[in-house]
């Protein structure tokens, strides 16, 4: 797993946080969660560390679980020590050579209250397992018998790896021979070194708080009129964002494609890690028409698409790298509905009443596009490496441009760099005309 190239980066972990309507039976959910764990070999998988090359073992230990009972405290308390709960959870490393990179965590609380964490290591998951996790350990648990899985998990786990093999020498040497810049955030990740407080101030009193820049979605309702797709927009603009901030003519970021296509046997029922993560490069014409520039992205997509089976840390080999590039484009459009899961009871049913689902990336910077429970598009960075003032000029860029892809398609490119510029001298004119004023305050 590519995250493993940075001995530094706890990353790789994921977290599905349910909370519930209701009381589970903690001994039916166990064996609910041991059934799944024996039918998918996937979450019974540790790694060995003695081979030269990785080797997956599959083992007979199924993922921990654990029950607390917190029904004798206060609402007030129960909320906080669940969120203690879910936040050192996801502070616990596993030990991939040693356990089962998955755990479950069960928590009763006051009333009809209940909250169940599901941790794993991204290394043997992927997001679009989410929906079959939740089909079949509901399924499990109300005592249904589940349908016989299409395939064999080492047969396709053999099939992807040759398919890997041949797309590397086919599609991705060639594609990687002419790499532009692979850190074209490089200059804001520089700047980590001068603190600016107003500007940290300035974001953690805003809605973007934390290590979260949420973005501006209004206008992305207009794409239903055209001819591209949302996510064709949405990556689009991502790539000449980073075109501008770095004055560049050609960048790379990462982008991550579902990898359940294209296989002999049919993977959709099968929980596993199958998306691949890959470079994906952009260049700058300025006399180039934003629609035309959006339509060849589109068109890289689909290529893409279809040549997705490679390992990220084969590429990073490749290019004698540890970092391919330092921005990632995640768009978590898998399905997930929470009221399609309920747990049978004998008086009533136990639903989901809403949920979450965490990623943790090993880039500096992601762009993730989230289509459920609502649709939402935010920044998470390492604080580390970019300033909130940084993080917030990356943001406006990207709605900026954004905008004005989907609004002004027969822009130039050149264009929208000179529009852009524009907009940037103007709120630099605004900033320092709010600092007079607030010193004549004064």
């Amino acid at each position: 797993y590519h995250a493993q190239l940075k001995a530094d980066v706890q990353s790789g972990l994921q977290q599905l946080v349910m909370h519930l309507d209701g009381h589970l039976d903690p001994q039916k959910l166990t064996s609910a969660i041991d059934l799944i764990s024996k039918r998918h070999a996937s979450l019974r998988t540790v790694f060995s560390s003695k081979l030269e090359a990785p080797l997956q073992i599959v083992v007979d230990s199924t993922p921990k679980m654990v029950h607390d009972d917190f029904s004798a405290l206060s609402e007030e308390e129960f909320e906080a020590e669940v969120s203690n709960l879910i936040k050192s959870d996801l502070l616990a490393q596993f030990n991939l050579f040693d356990e089962v990179p998955a755990r479950f965590h069960y928590i009763k609380g006051p009333g009809q209250q209940s909250v169940l964490i599901f941790t794993i290591h991204h290394i043997i998951y992927d997001g679009w397992s989410n929906d079959i996790l939740l089909r079949e350990l509901t399924s499990a648990y109300n005592g249904e018998i589940l349908a016989p899985l299409e395939g064999h998990w080492a047969t396709i786990a053999v099939e992807s790896g040759k398919k890997a093999q041949q797309l590397t020498q086919e599609y991705w040497y060639p594609y990687l021979s002419d790499m532009p810049d692979m850190s074209p955030l490089k200059w804001g990740r520089s700047q980590i070194s001068t603190h600016d407080s107003h500007d940290t101030n300035d974001v953690a009193n805003s809605e973007n708080s934390g290590n979260e820049f949420v973005i501006n979605t209004e206008v992305l309702s207009q794409t239903q009129t055209q001819n591209q797709s949302l996510n064709t927009f949405i990556q689009s603009a991502w790539g000449a964002t980073l075109l501008l901030l770095g004055s560049k003519q050609a960048a790379t970021f990462g982008c991550v494609y579902a990898g359940r296509y294209g296989l002999s046997v049919d993977v959709d029922d099968h929980i596993g890690l199958f998306i691949s993560t890959v470079p994906f490069k952009v260049s700058f014409d300025a006399q180039k028409p934003i629609h035309e520039f959006v339509e060849s992205v589109g068109e890289a997509m689909i290529e893409h698409q279809e040549n997705a089976f490679v390992s990220l840390s084969e590429l990073s080999s490749m290019l004698g790298v540890n970092e391919v590039f330092d921005s990632l484009l995640v768009i978590e459009n898998y399905p997930l509905n929470n009221s399609l899961y309920p747990f049978k009871s004998e008086t009533k049913d136990v639903t989901i009443s809403n949920y979450s689902f965490h990623s943790e990336e090993s880039v500096p910077l992601t762009v993730s596009v989230n289509y459920h429970p609502e649709f939402k598009i935010d920044i998470r960075y390492d604080t580390k490496q970019f300033q909130p003032s940084v993080i917030r000029k990356i943001g406006d860029t990207f709605e900026f441009v954004l905008k004005t892809m989907v609004e002004s398609g027969d822009m130039t490119m050149a264009d929208l760099q000179s529009a852009w510029k524009k907009s940037q001298s103007a709120k630099l004119k605004s900033k320092s005309l709010g600092k007079i004023l607030s010193l004549k305050k004064k």
